[in-house]
């Protein structure tokens, strides 16, 4: 995530899903390009605008200290899902670690969740990033802000 706009009284952070659309956009050429060739094509093609309709994302966390509330926004071409949470709700901000297995291979991914005071945890991005230390920087910005 990207700080977009920072004042005294609002932040802005906002992640774009460039690998995604890079990734949906090399099957959708695949696909266009095999489309008349094989039946392969047609799998492609499904598969490139399925990846962009589902994981091409764009992601603004927007904080307005004078609303006092923290808006989580998730954009995509299946449409906008908009999460409100007050900041006086917000204990903390931490960075969420998450492991997978696979042929004695292990993956690590990490990404930045509001710990709200009844326990729950908010995830501020969806997706898992490989880079602890950028998940890092944007819970103590938003902590910094909200002064937590």
């Amino acid at each position: 995530m990207k700080v977009i706009e920072q004042t005294p009284i609002c932040l802005t952070l906002r992640a774009y899903p460039w690998s995604a659309w890079i990734v949906g956009s090399i099957w959708l050429a695949i696909g266009l390009y095999f489309l008349f060739v094989i039946f392969i094509g047609a799998i492609a093609l499904f598969i490139g605008l399925l990846y962009l309709l589902l994981v091409a994302q764009i992601e603004t966390c927007y904080i307005d200290k004078i609303m006092g509330l923290v808006i989580l926004t998730e954009y995509g071409l299946c449409g906008t899902k908009v999460r409100e949470h007050a900041i006086g709700a917000i204990a903390t901000v931490e960075v969420e670690q998450y492991k997978t297995r696979s042929k004695g291979h292990t993956r690590v991914g990490y990404r930045t969740v509001l710990v709200l005071k009844r326990g729950d945890r908010v995830p501020v991005t969806v997706r898992y990033k490989s880079c602890r230390k950028s998940q890092q920087a944007i819970a103590d910005r938003i902590r910094t802000f909200i002064h937590l």
